[in-house]
């Protein structure tokens, strides 16, 4: 199922709903790319149960003449799944789920010969 709020505030409220409702109170991952003045790159961040961080990755992939927002959207949940197998190595985790914020689109295109 897919569904994409409309307003940040929105999509926080409907993501305390997911977390209450699916009883996932406890650690969430998030992740994001972006590009910002030229330059593309991705973060993750673990959450505590009480909101405070518990762990960060990022990078950054370069120049936005060379790499796209879509692309880095997808280095972010790769960074957030590195999150989640680093605290597997130290701590039981019963399950995960992945929720995305993402609604762009890759307009790229391939031309063969």
């Amino acid at each position: 199922m897919c569904y994409v709020e409309e307003n940040k505030a929105s999509a926080l409220l409907a993501e305390e709903c997911w977390a209450r409702t699916s009883g996932r109170k406890g650690l969430r991952i998030y992740s994001d790319g972006s590009d910002i003045d030229g330059g593309v790159g991705a973060a993750a961040v673990l959450m505590g149960a009480d909101g405070t961080v518990r762990d960060v990755l990022h990078y950054h992939l370069g120049s936005s003449r060379w790499h796209t927002v879509p692309e880095a959207e997808t280095v972010g949940l790769v960074l957030g799944a590195e999150l989640l197998r680093k605290l597997r190595a130290g701590a039981a985790v019963l399950g995960a789920s992945t929720a995305l914020d993402n609604k762009g689109k890759d307009d790229s295109s391939v031309t063969t010969p």
